[in-house]
């Protein structure tokens, strides 16, 4: 039969606009500012803006440039043991492959240290740059932070010193995405969608944070058509 595609075409007409605002929105700086997500605002508005582009909404070249660069300034300006805030900025630059593999592989030295935020956002900047043997083994052992224990929701809490990224739902989603790219039809990985789902519930995440990529990785889990 016929596929309806009004909703479609609502989706990617409400994405545009957003994507537009955003561009509208950015600092003479590159950067972006909100109160909630802190420091790590041009980071998370980067990689909406690369996904959008990548999903063929026009996005401005210079815009992403001047932010790369911004993303770039604030990586180093990051304090030493600030590993928190260079695992994220790191994630944002690798969806556009600007993250530099030397600056990631300082970080995977650091691995057993880091939180699970930190390693979540850490494995997805190597899956990004085509090094899915070590997205691999990052994401296993975000796996081996979790109990499957029956009707217990499977849930990462974040770990990390840096209070932006210590929300549960939010770290799980990453953690998530981080394991649907790399062991798709493992059973944490089903436990952790479900987990997201069962949060987000009828009212929606406690935390606005959360909502971006709760939304990214449930689509990248569900996308592959793993049978539950």
């Amino acid at each position: 039969g016929k596929v309806d595609e009004t909703y479609p075409r609502q989706l990617s007409a409400r994405a545009r606009a957003m994507a537009a605002s955003l561009v509208a929105s950015q600092a003479a700086d590159g950067n972006w500012n909100c109160q909630s997500l802190g420091h790590l605002t041009t980071a998370r508005v980067f990689w909406a803006l690369i996904e959008a582009r990548n999903s063929g909404i026009v996005v401005d070249k210079d815009t992403l440039d001047k932010a790369a660069a911004a993303l770039l300034k604030q990586f180093e300006a990051c304090d030493a043991d600030d590993n928190d805030s260079k695992a994220v900025i790191l994630h944002a630059l690798s969806t556009d492959t600007r993250a530099d593999f030397a600056h990631c592989n300082r970080l995977y030295r650091d691995r057993n240290a880091l939180g699970n935020s930190a390693l979540a956002h850490l494995a997805r900047a190597f899956f990004n740059l085509d090094r899915r043997e070590i997205a691999g083994e990052l994401a296993g052992l975000l796996e081996g932070k979790v109990r499957l224990d029956g009707d217990n929701p499977v849930v990462w809490e974040g770990g990390c010193k840096t209070i932006w990224l210590n929300n549960a739902e939010a770290t799980t989603a990453m953690a998530l995405l981080a394991l649907a790219e790399t062991k798709p039809t493992a059973t944490v990985t089903a436990a952790a969608a479900d987990a997201l789902l069962r949060a987000h519930g009828c009212f929606g995440f406690p935390h606005a944070r959360a909502h971006g990529p709760a939304v990214a990785a449930l689509a990248a889990f569900f996308s592959q058509g793993v049978q539950q």
